[in-house]
């Protein structure tokens, strides 16, 4: 993935409200790391996992190959070339907002 993708990562969230209040080792399996974001205090952090599975050992975050939401798989983005990531973080990120507002509608 490189620094690139988790820049222009953090700096989409960012954009949009979320902060990244820390980040935490992964399970020195298949998470790289995680990142736990939050925008309102009114509601939980996510947690957003990096995946880094590895035929030997778990990758370091900045050569993990997608990011995902814990328990909300279908809320990934795949960190392959600039161009496609580029395409996909926006829906990425629209994503992580709906669930907030499904959060925020149960809570």
């Amino acid at each position: 993935m490189g620094d690139k993708h988790l820049q222009e990562l953090r700096s989409a969230l960012e954009g949009k409200g979320w902060r990244l209040l820390r980040q935490d080792e992964g399970d020195g399996y298949r998470i790289s790391a995680v990142w736990r974001i939050q925008r309102s205090t009114r509601m939980e952090p996510i947690e957003l996992f990096f995946e880094g599975l590895n035929d030997l050992h778990v990758l370091p975050i900045q050569k993990a190959y997608a990011c995902a939401v814990k328990d909300q798989k279908e809320i990934s983005v795949y960190f392959g070339s600039m161009k496609e990531f580029r395409k996909a973080l926006p829906a990425f990120v629209i994503a992580l907002d709906q669930l907030e507002r499904d959060e925020n509608k149960t809570a």
